[in-house]
């Protein structure tokens, strides 16, 4: 048969299967003929001709519900894809004429238990779906013969425990092949001793959203030759940890715990770890970081611990040793301490991360910080974001030795003034946060004057003033300024000339409508683009405030009385015309 009278057998392929009330496709992608039956009312799946021709078949959101022995009769099918059928049952041997099956997707059915010997006859099977189920039930020989499997997905299913005699069937050869199992989003308890002891090529295991209280000391043991990357345990039960849970996971990369209710990780939990790069242990109850907890993962990248409630990090927590001797350049690139309970940080929380490329510290409840405390990783720190903190005064020289640096995040805090030369040292600085905070004024100083810098929110706070000075300078490459939601009444004259603000948020404030004309007249003289103008202009927000003579009066003994008026015309009702809004 050529090319030609295959298409032409596809086309009465279509019209035969039309016949039979279903709707079904016949596509060709890669010179591979490719059945697709979507919301078909298809219930035998033999009923489709010329069985020979096809490679793969899609039944997606039909109604099979059972599949009986030798269901399918398709000799050179290696893909099979019965996704959302309501399938309740599969006697064994279902799938028996089918020996050249690779892919197998049985996933959103209603299957309750597998049966045994369900794929005796498919040795070439290695990848298997069937997650979003039912199952509470595996048979010990249900996956007899299939040891060249590398990805099982058995994810959100009822299962409660993992028996040794599912896994054994497929520890049959020397080397076995699987390469990526997926337990996440079962009722698993418990995971008995020894249960991965010969899957040698195992690289992903993934077991979050479970029930796992404990993990047993001898669950890994006598893997030594495990090749293990990635170890998924979150969102189970785990309250402690100690050094024999990952004795023998050394090649280990990624080892995620967040949302346990750990406690307490004993001296040495990690030790074995050395090729650890990512360990998440978010949303747990750490409350200390104790010293050289971290101390034998060398080749640690990552690093999060936000949400435990920390309260305190010992001196040399950080720490990183190379056999015997510490290693004063930890390889600790990213390091998330957000959502604790940090009050006071100090330079010795953080030696040595002289390495160190982000910091995340936001909403940690920090008050107060030690003037050197970035002083470890000044050469190599490029954001930093500490908003959402309880910093009322930040004092001159704390970021002096951040150079690099290209964010800086300061929103959400209590921040009433700026030292004028806060930021002078912070030369690739190119994004500033000060939005919510307590900031009346800025100085009257060229505080922005910084060669990269480009964009500075100063959003929600209480800017009565802004000096034009601020973004004047031959250094001082400022295009987008945010101060929505401040005191601003009016900008000096040609404020927006005098920069090179080409993005302005300005919505929010009791402008003068005399003032406001000015602004939009300069914004649309210059080109100014508007930032959100949808959120300003829509007339469901007051736009500015008419005073008596209507004329521009630039002083700021007007502004706390012309907020109030500002504020009580969103409580009246009001009319626009243009972008001016009267209160009557």
């Amino acid at each position: 048969m050529n090319y030609y009278q295959m298409v032409f057998g596809g086309v009465i392929l279509i019209l035969n299967v039309k016949n039979i009330q279903s709707e079904c496709e016949q596509i060709i992608e890669n010179h591979k003929f490719i059945a697709k039956c979507y919301d078909s009312d298809l219930r035998e799946v033999n009923a489709l001709q010329q069985k020979d021709l096809y490679s793969e078949l899609r039944v997606i959101d039909g109604t099979l519900e059972k599949l009986r022995k030798n269901a399918f009769e398709y000799p050179r099918l290696t893909t099979l894809k019965l996704i959302e059928n309501g399938i309740e049952n599969i006697e064994s041997r279902a799938f028996s004429n089918i020996p050249s099956l690779i892919y197998l997707d049985l996933s959103k059915n209603q299957l309750e238990s597998l049966p045994s010997r369900m794929f005796e006859s498919n040795a070439q099977l290695r990848i298997l779906n069937m997650s979003r189920n039912s199952i509470c039930n595996i048979e010990h020989d249900t996956f007899i013969r299939s040891s060249n499997l590398i990805k099982l997905n058995l994810q959100n299913n009822l299962l409660t425990s993992i028996k040794k005699y599912i896994i054994e069937p497929l520890t049959q050869l020397e080397y076995l092949n699987l390469v990526n199992l997926f337990l996440y989003g079962n009722n698993i308890e418990v995971l008995p001793p020894n249960l991965f002891r010969f899957l040698r090529n195992l690289q992903i295991l993934s077991l979050e959203d479970n029930q796992i209280t404990d993990l047993s000391t001898d669950l890994f043991k006598n893997s030594r030759e495990s090749k293990l990357t990635n170890l998924h345990l979150s969102n189970n039960r785990i309250s402690k940890l100690n050094p024999q849970m990952f004795k023998y996971l050394t090649s280990l990369k990624e080892l995620s715990l967040t949302g346990n209710p750990i406690t307490h990780i004993e001296p040495g939990s990690f030790d074995n770890l050395i090729h650890l790069s990512t360990l998440t242990l978010n949303q747990n109850s750490l409350k200390e970081l104790t010293s050289n907890m971290f101390s034998k993962l060398i080749e640690l990248n990552k690093l999060r611990i936000s949400d435990n409630g920390v309260t305190n990090i010992e001196p040399g927590a950080f720490n990183s040793f190379h056999g015997e001797y510490p290693d004063e350049t930890s390889h600790i690139l990213n390091l998330d301490l957000s959502k604790n309970n940090l009050t006071h940080l100090s330079y010795s929380m953080f030696a040595p991360l002289t390495r160190l490329l982000t910091l995340d510290l936001t909403f940690s409840s920090v008050k107060t910080m030690d003037l050197n405390v970035f002083e470890p990783m000044g050469d190599t720190l490029q954001t930093l974001d500490l908003s959402g903190n309880q910093i009322e005064e930040l004092n001159l020289g704390i970021f002096d030795c951040l150079e690099n640096v290209n964010f800086l995040g300061l929103n959400r805090n209590l921040l009433k003034t700026l030292p004028g030369e806060l930021f002078k040292n912070m030369v690739f600085l190119e994004s500033l946060g000060l939005s919510e905070n307590m900031l009346k004024t800025i100085p009257m100083t060229q505080l922005f004057n910084i060669p990269r810098l480009l964009e500075v929110k100063l959003d929600q706070n209480q800017l009565i003033n802004l000096p034009p000075e601020v973004f004047e300078g031959e250094d001082c490459k400022v295009k987008r300024l945010h101060v929505y939601g401040n005191k601003l009444t009016y900008l000096d004259k040609k404020f927006l000339e005098r920069s090179q603000i080409k993005h302005i948020r300005f919505g929010g404030n009791p402008w003068q409508c005399a003032c406001l004309n000015e602004i939009m007249n300069d914004v649309y003289r210059l080109n100014v683009q508007i930032i959100n103008p949808e959120f300003y202009f829509d007339g469901g927000n007051p736009a500015c405030v008419v005073t008596k003579n209507n004329t521009c009066i630039r002083e700021t003994y007007l502004a706390e009385d012309l907020f109030k008026r500002y504020q009580s015309v969103k409580h009246l009702k009001y009319f626009n015309v243009g972008f001016f809004t009267w209160y009557t």
